[in-house]
């Protein structure tokens, strides 16, 4: 019982807070002298004074502080050598195949999703030989949602599941990696020749 009065008492309190609150700023302010309604507003500044004004003030620029002293500042990570199976050549392919040049794009091409030995990225895409002969070494996979999708997949089906994919190619420590930005299975024909 107690315990309720004490709730009553402090809603109470709150109440008359906020009451006279409110009464106060609907008070007009009786220092504030009356407003002289015969005088003309101020005159604006025109646009050439306000730019000739910010152009004749000289800006000094801050110096900015690095955030870790020059001593902590670590070197470059070196270079790790990829994989020789990943920059070798497809099988049937010249010798000299180079890396795809990064910012090209791979457009609808078949290939399977397998895991990549001690690399990277977890996931690798290996391409299959198309019509005009193109065999390109296989590519890592970088993270994404599709590539999410493409994992839950192989789950659900197996290894043997092909894509079609398009996606963005980029370079990075002499590895090719593919952004998948389109992902589509590839229609199975069994033994049907398409």
């Amino acid at each position: 019982m107690a315990h309720r009065h004490g709730r009553l008492a402090i809603l109470l309190a709150l109440t008359f807070s906020i009451a006279s609150w409110v009464i106060a700023q609907d008070k007009p302010a009786e220092s504030a002298p009356a407003a002289d309604k015969t005088a003309k507003p101020a005159a604006q500044p025109s646009p050439e004074s306000v730019l000739k004004d910010m152009l004749d003030k000289p800006v000094e620029n801050p110096i900015i502080e690095p955030s870790r002293p020059a001593e902590a500042v670590t070197a470059p990570a070196e270079a790790v050598a990829p994989d020789q199976n990943i920059v070798g050549t497809a099988p049937g392919a010249a010798a000299n195949t180079q890396l795809r040049r990064e910012g090209t794009f791979v457009i609808t091409r078949r290939g399977r999703m397998v895991r990549a030995a001690g690399g990277a990225s977890p996931w690798m895409v290996t391409f299959d030989a198309d019509a005009s002969g193109m065999a390109d070494p296989p590519m890592y996979l970088m993270p994404c949602q599709m590539l999410e999708d493409m994992e839950q997949i192989v789950q659900q089906q197996g290894d043997g599941v092909v894509f079609v994919i398009s996606g963005q190619v980029f370079v990075y420590h002499g590895a090719n990696y593919v952004l998948p930005t389109l992902m589509k299975l590839a229609p199975s024909h069994g033994n049907l020749q398409p």
